[in-house]
């Protein structure tokens, strides 16, 4: 029954650790994109001399984190967040 039990608790860890590895892998791996963004975002809102309503910078880099999980390039990221932020908000 012990052997049992451990065989169970062993091709668990075999077949599901590789996926909650990979889970928390992108966690912050995402973490860490949204941290650079976020200050892109406040650096480019600065020199422009805007400020930005509740959560702009974090809808922002969400949408940034969506484009790249699916696999859209970094620059066309940008510019079709650009795009829906400026819809959003009605910017020039």
């Amino acid at each position: 029954m012990r052997n049992k039990k451990f065989l169970i608790v062993k091709l668990f860890y075999i077949f599901f650790y590789p996926l909650i590895n990979t889970y928390a892998y992108e966690i912050n791996t995402n973490s860490i994109i949204k941290i650079f963004c976020l200050e892109n975002v406040k650096a480019e809102l600065a020199k422009n001399d805007f400020k930005p309503q509740i959560n702009f910078e974090e809808e922002v880099c969400d949408c940034y984190i969506d484009n790249i999980s699916r696999n859209i390039s970094h620059d066309d990221s940008i510019s079709e967040c650009k795009i829906e932020t400026k819809e959003k908000y009605n910017l020039k």
